[in-house]
């Protein structure tokens, strides 16, 4: 089992935990996760797989499966922007090089 919990810069908490179905190394994972507050059926299933390409590359490889298609749409919804942010924090870093 596993628990994360991030904070934002204003002190705002967000946490998820969740528990290892499978666990294959190097290259295939499997487990569940919900974050606190969603109701039950927000909880997903993601399926990772690693894929080596001529030794110089790793293709990941995430699919993840909720119980109902509200429950990804309103998931898909909630982050949105803290996605977005997340990649754009990404793209700054990079860039400085």
């Amino acid at each position: 089992e596993f628990r994360y919990l991030w904070h934002n810069e204003g002190g705002e908490e967000l946490g998820m935990r969740g528990s290892y179905l499978a666990v294959e190394p190097p290259r295939h994972l499997v487990h569940v996760e919900r974050f606190d507050g969603m109701p039950e059926d927000s909880e997903a299933t993601i399926t990772s797989e690693l894929t080596e390409t001529e030794g110089r590359a790793t293709t990941l490889r995430a699919t993840v499966h909720y119980a109902t298609t509200a429950a990804r749409d309103a998931m898909l919804a909630s982050m949105a922007v803290g996605v977005r942010d997340s990649y754009d924090r990404l793209a700054a870093i990079l860039a400085q090089g």
